[in-house]
């Protein structure tokens, strides 16, 4: 079956919305999208997307559909379907290009008009904004909400946020267009407003272009094999955490079983310890014992040749001097 090219395809969104001749889809979407009075979309003037570049060596930006309004109003419409690393700066660059290339030499800052930057993107754009899927951004500071200027504006649309069920306006009906996978999609949406089943139109008949299908064939093979080759760093990622994973739960196995050894270390040390502290307390008494031995041994000795002088009739007080018995121990032989 030969696929269907969507909407948001880049060259079918240039097709369908950067046609000079008929410029309704165009005018539609951006009133829903823009607050700006009605009349100033009235006429739109389609212009070259390039962003010139100042000087030689700076790049250049090349936008999907760029238009001037009655007022002069200069508007950017892209569609970015697969993510792209720095798209929020791209943004901020490509906004502040449109106005700084607006002002030829001795014109005055007065005359610029205001730059406007409609982005829908295929991806999440602002991941902790769950369920809010149209973001608006102007110059101004933050504390106190106080606007320097409304010559920048920046509106992002994400479509994977785009609620599932039609919220009553307009915007939801247009990004719903945009988002359609299938032609039974296209449809359907195409039954809820003239001007989309318009543009729905339009879809059906580029989708008969040859040129058309092989572009968007060769986005889909580009498409699919980014997605085969996310899916491939991803198994190789999960094999390399698995991996990791199991180095790190050896090697809290051997942290354990050292912690082990470390633990049956110090208790085998600390048994050491004891055992030396028991062994040197015995060997203290053993000593004392040994000492106290020692020293009755002495006093015994010293008695008995007190009372053997005392038997041969030698008077105590020589005794106790020869013996170092006192006269009180010679009194009790």
């Amino acid at each position: 079956m030969r696929l269907f090219v969507p909407p948001h395809f880049d060259r079918m969104f240039k097709a369908v919305f950067g046609n000079p001749h008929r410029s309704a889809p165009l005018r539609s979407f951006l009133e829903s999208v823009l607050d700006i009075p009605h009349e100033d979309l009235a006429e739109v003037d389609i212009i070259d997307p390039h962003l010139p570049a100042s000087h030689s060596q700076d790049k250049q930006g090349v936008v999907d559909v760029r238009l001037r309004t009655v007022s002069g109003r200069d508007i950017n419409v892209e569609v970015q379907v697969l993510e792209q690393a720095g798209f929020r700066k791209r943004l901020a660059y490509y906004a502040a290009g449109m106005l700084s290339t607006q002002l030829s030499t001795g014109r005055d800052y007065e005359e610029l008009t205001q730059a406007i930057t409609v982005a829908i993107t295929g991806f999440v754009v602002f991941p902790d904004k769950d369920g809010v899927f149209s973001s608006h951004f102007r110059l101004l500071d933050p504390d106190r909400g106080l606007e320097l200027t409304d010559a920048l504006q920046i509106n992002i649309l994400e479509l994977p946020k785009l609620p599932l069920y039609d919220d009553g306006t307009l915007l939801w009906k247009w990004l719903r267009f945009m988002a359609v996978q299938t032609r039974e999609e296209l449809h359907m949406i195409a039954q809820l407003d003239p001007v989309i089943a318009d543009a729905a139109e339009e879809v059906e008949r580029f989708n008969q272009s040859r040129d058309m299908y092989l572009a968007y064939l060769s986005l889909d093979r580009a498409k699919r094999d980014r997605i085969s080759n996310e899916a491939q760093t991803r198994r190789r990622e999960e094999e390399w955490r698995v991996k990791d994973e199991e180095v790190r739960v050896r090697d809290e196995e051997v942290r354990v079983r050292d912690e082990e050894v470390r633990v049956r270390e110090e208790e085998a040390r600390v048994r050491e310890e004891e055992l030396q502290r028991r062994e040197e307390q015995i060997r203290t008494r053993q000593d004392a014992i040994q000492a106290q031995g020692a020293a009755e041994g002495v006093q015994r000795a010293r008695r008995e040749v007190a009372q053997a002088m005392l038997e041969a009739g030698m008077p105590a007080g020589k005794v106790s001097e020869l013996t170092g018995l006192s006269l009180e121990d010679i009194a009790e032989l």
